[in-house]
């Protein structure tokens, strides 16, 4: 009895340890540790040490103990939860819980008005979107029916879609997501075979100007998948559009990035001189774009003036030149729903609930 009541006595000293704001932090190194004490740890202390312990948990330790503890039952408590659970675990076990429990916030959120959590609920799903598949996660159904008006949520579901575009390896523009393996093929195009992908993405960048016509990124994105499915007159209104928004907005990069691609579109249906006035345009607005500097070197060569293409082309293959420049916007358009970003986008998410 004794050494029982000496092991309850250790336990209660460290539940207030662990509770004591003014304490100093409490060591989890050793095992078994609750969930209560890893949620508190996560939450307000080393979120890494937490998600590094929690994912060695069992699916069944995670079923059966992930809970909020009773004390933190509010909304921006639910909605950490279900941040910790995708962080550490990744896992089927811990999907069901984290996604109920982000609904839940969510709706709360809606109902008091708390643009800050509700936005918080809608950077979730895309803070994963990459890896939701895997955990058969029906995301764009999800966000559809919960963000439908939301301009931002409808934006992220279009570059999803975006990215899921297939295009073969051998395609012309060599500026695309490659594959070899095309899925899902509803028609073809010039560039390659597509799925239901691009229908997908022209709805949701259509909704994202319906409810926020300022998005001038939707309209950039719009304009590439119309060129994508050989709708070259409408392409070409969106990305000439686009410039001048993202003129008038000082958005240099959405400018390059248009004028790029209104070059690529050119060169499809061979106005060489449209093109290369579009990738001189794109150079000036942004004058360490690479890509850029390489089509319009390129095109040059192709056209007969090669002494000019080829003095473009070393200019922007010289590591001196790029030193301390600015990088190529195209790369961050290109790996814009990357997996790469999944990490960063969830420590953004992190320092939210660690606020709260």
């Amino acid at each position: 009895m004794r050494s029982r009541a000496a092991h309850v006595a250790c336990l209660v000293a460290s539940a207030a340890a662990l509770l004591s704001a003014g304490q100093r932090s409490v060591s989890i190194q050793s095992a078994p540790v609750t969930f209560a004490a890893l949620f508190y740890e996560y939450r307000h202390r080393d979120a890494d040490r937490a998600i590094e312990i929690l994912s060695t948990w069992t699916d069944r330790q995670i079923e059966r103990d992930a809970k909020l503890p009773p004390d933190d039952n509010d909304s921006w408590s639910k909605a950490a939860l279900g941040l910790f659970l995708i962080e550490a675990s990744g896992r089927i076990a811990a999907k069901d819980n984290a996604q109920r429990l982000i609904a839940a916030a969510a709706d709360s959120a809606r109902g008091t008005g708390d643009r800050r959590l509700l936005a918080f609920c809608r950077d979730w799903y895309f803070a994963g979107f990459t890896a939701w598949t895997s955990l058969q996660m029906d995301v764009e159904g999800e966000v559809g029916r919960r963000f439908a008006d939301d301009a931002l949520a409808q934006l992220e579901l279009g570059k999803y879609a975006e990215s899921r575009i297939v295009i073969q390896a051998t395609d012309r523009d060599g500026f695309g997501y490659f594959s070899n393996s095309p899925s899902n093929i509803v028609g073809t195009s010039s560039h390659g075979s597509y799925g239901e992908y691009a229908s997908k993405a022209e709805r949701a960048f259509r909704r994202t100007l319906e409810l926020d016509p300022t998005v001038t990124e939707a309209r950039l994105r719009l304009g590439r998948v119309l060129w994508f499915v050989d709708r070259n007159e409408e392409a070409d209104q969106e990305l000439t559009a686009t410039v001048r928004e993202a003129a008038a907005a000082n958005a240099p990069v959405l400018v390059y990035l248009a004028n790029l691609f209104l070059g690529q579109l050119d060169e499809d249906r061979e106005r060489f001189a449209e093109a290369r006035n579009a990738y001189e345009s794109a150079v000036r607005a942004y004058p360490s774009g690479q890509v850029a500097r390489m089509a319009l070197g390129r095109l040059l060569v192709a056209t007969g003036r090669e002494d000019e293409g080829w003095s473009v082309t070393t200019t922007a293959l010289d590591p001196k030149f790029w030193e301390r420049q600015p990088p190529d916007p195209w790369r961050t358009f290109e790996l814009s729903e990357s997996a790469w970003w999944s990490p960063l986008r969830f420590r953004a998410l992190r320092v939210q609930v660690r606020q709260r």
